[in-house]
């Protein structure tokens, strides 16, 4: 199932997955303390290995894209994000907000793919929500983890220019 629909669903505690209010409150808490992570701060499909990492990897730029033009979906990251930033500017470093370096480490991919996703649609002129705000929230918590040693993923990086190449290949400087 390639749609957004599926984070929508898991985000909301269908199918006995931990809500986002839940998770929302472990974070406002300062540790995250259950298995929410693949839907709340989705990474790209090829960075996952286990059978629910797959579930809900990103599959393309497109996807990462769509995901941001949910309302709903946007709005729950961007509230998530506002924590996170809050949570480190208190001194809680990543490590701990996260409970783990695997976790810090989809944390920053997520925050790495949908920075780019965000910035993106700004430069699209997509204003059905506000990306830059977004764009500028995640580079910030970017530049905070990298102080901690958990720098922007390379690899979603790599994804993310090999598929705006391939958009100016194709000649397409619109979605």
């Amino acid at each position: 199932m390639n749609t957004v629909q599926r984070f929508i669903k898991a985000q909301q505690g269908e199918d006995a997955y931990i809500s986002f209010q839940q998770a929302y409150g472990e974070l406002k808490a300062g540790s995250k303390q259950s298995h929410w992570i693949w839907y709340i701060f989705p990474q790209l499909k090829q960075l996952g290995f286990s059978s629910i990492a797959q579930h809900f990897g990103i599959v393309d730029f497109k996807e990462a894209y769509g995901y941001l033009q949910n309302k709903e979906l946007f709005q729950n990251y961007d509230t998530i994000t506002q924590l996170v930033e809050q949570q480190l500017k208190r001194n809680i470093p990543a490590l701990m907000l996260m409970s783990g370096d695997t976790d810090t480490k989809k944390l920053v991919s997520s925050l790495t793919l949908f920075r780019e996703a965000a910035l993106f649609l700004e430069r699209q002129g997509d204003t059905s929500q506000d990306f830059a705000a977004l764009a500028q929230r995640c580079d910030r918590i970017l530049k905070e983890t990298s102080k901690q040693g958990y720098y922007p993923c390379n690899r979603t990086l790599d994804f993310v220019a090999s598929a705006e190449a391939e958009k100016v290949n194709l000649g397409s400087g619109k979605v």
